[in-house]
């Protein structure tokens, strides 16, 4: 039986299949936004099993019958269709906004599940890419990972090696001369597993050893 989510802005379906898959690991989970067909929304919605509502200031999230709230900013009164200002502005808050919602859902499930995932909230992206960032910045290796643990909830584990593997691509990028050189990147899409933060197609490596 699918896993259905209710979600009521479709501009956040792809971070929310990503997090409810990676603790529903097992089932097929399908988001209904607005923009789904609406036969689909007749033939899937007896299936909900979570409910979200992003709001302008906040967002309630509804499993296994019970509501949970949050509020952005930590209760301020700032309402995204109310922001003022310039677009840079405006495109920061949202940002801000978006992965304040991202901790809000992680924690929501996590609660509901009693799981807790290697990864944290992360989706969609290289963890080494935040940390690589990070020491470009000149940020400390200890604020890197207390950064990783406080806003994505990843294991210490994780950020540990994150950052190992950032400093070793730091070590060998500054030996490239990005303008008489160049860089070539490889990609191997066969893994043992696929981790939970990932969004690359990948294939199991027992089914395709012989391309391999």
């Amino acid at each position: 039986m699918m896993f259905v989510v209710e979600l009521n802005r479709e501009n956040y379906e792809y971070d929310v299949h990503s997090i409810v898959k990676a603790f529903y690991a097992e089932e097929q989970v399908k988001v209904l936004t607005p923009a789904s067909k609406e036969w689909e929304n007749e033939e899937l919605r007896q299936n909900v099993k979570v409910c979200i509502c992003v709001e302008c200031d906040g967002a309630v999230i509804v499993v296994n019958n019970e509501e949970f709230h949050w509020k952005f900013a930590e209760g301020e009164d700032v309402c995204l269709s109310e922001v003022s200002g310039n677009r840079q502005e405006t495109s920061n808050i949202a940002k801000l906004f978006k992965d304040g919602f991202k901790r809000f859902l992680y924690r929501t499930l996590s609660l509901a599940t009693g799981k807790e995932l290697p990864w944290g909230n992360l989706t969609g992206i290289r963890p080494t890419k935040i940390a690589y960032g990070m020491l470009e910045q000149g940020v400390s290796e200890e604020e890197i990972l207390d950064y990783y643990q406080d806003k994505h909830y990843v294991s210490r584990e994780k950020a540990e090696l994150s950052l190992d593997i950032a400093k070793r691509e730091k070590e060998l990028l500054a030996k490239v001369h990005y303008e008489g050189g160049y860089s070539l990147y490889i990609g191997i899409p066969f893994c043992p597993t696929t981790c939970l933060y990932c969004s690359f197609t990948s294939y199991p490596i027992a089914a395709y050893r012989k391309l391999v």
